[in-house]
């Protein structure tokens, strides 16, 4: 079933209070995915772990982790961000939508989880200096216009759900170079917390 982000059928995860817990279903991974935005707005973070290839490619992909048990999605998000790049959230944070991808035959995780659920999320980074730790090899500020070229240097399942995430953010914000704060603090239904209101788990 194709992914309707923004929708306003699909607030299911829209109260940044709900945990893990509540969301397990089988074996279902529950991951945070960021688009961690530039200060600016103008570009977005994309890391690399360390040696990782996946069918070839160099498996470029958006700040993500487990969900702890009992972890809202903010804070999930918060503590990820500040673990493996040494970064603070600031200004709106928005839940975006989710979105699962099956583990292939082979993948790490497989024998433990048959799905990844990704739940999106957006904010911005509080400055532009990002401090990869492992098992990150790298990560770098991209701007929109390169979004085609890093989407194929991503698996085909996460490149095919990153251009979903950000096609529909990029949508919402009515600009292709550029996602301002006040787009974001725009979506109250959405918005899971501000550096002035963090969330509760």
């Amino acid at each position: 079933m194709p992914l309707k982000f923004f929708d306003e059928n699909t607030s299911t995860f829209a109260d940044s209070r709900v945990t893990a817990e509540q969301m397990i279903c089988g074996k279902t991974r529950q991951v945070v995915a960021i688009i961690l935005l530039a200060p600016d707005g103008k570009r977005l973070c994309l890391t690399m772990k360390e040696a990782a290839r996946e069918d070839g490619r160099l498996n470029l992909s958006p700040p993500q982790g487990d969900i702890g048990e009992t972890e809202s999605i903010w804070n999930a998000a918060s503590r990820e961000l500040q673990d493996e790049l040494g970064v603070d959230m600031c200004g709106p944070v928005v839940y975006l939508g989710n979105s699962q991808r099956q583990l292939p035959k082979g993948h790490p995780r497989s024998k433990q989880y048959r799905f990844y659920r990704y739940n999106w999320v957006t904010a911005y980074s509080a400055g532009y200096d990002l401090r990869p730790r492992v098992p990150l090899a790298k990560a770098n500020w991209y701007h929109f216009d390169a979004l085609e070229y890093l989407t194929g240097c991503m698996s085909e399942e996460k490149g095919r759900m990153f251009k979903e995430v950000m096609s529909a953010l990029r949508k919402k914000a009515g600009n292709n170079y550029m996602i301002r704060k006040s787009i974001l603090e725009n979506d109250p239904d959405r918005l899971l917390g501000t550096d002035r209101m963090q969330a509760v788990a």
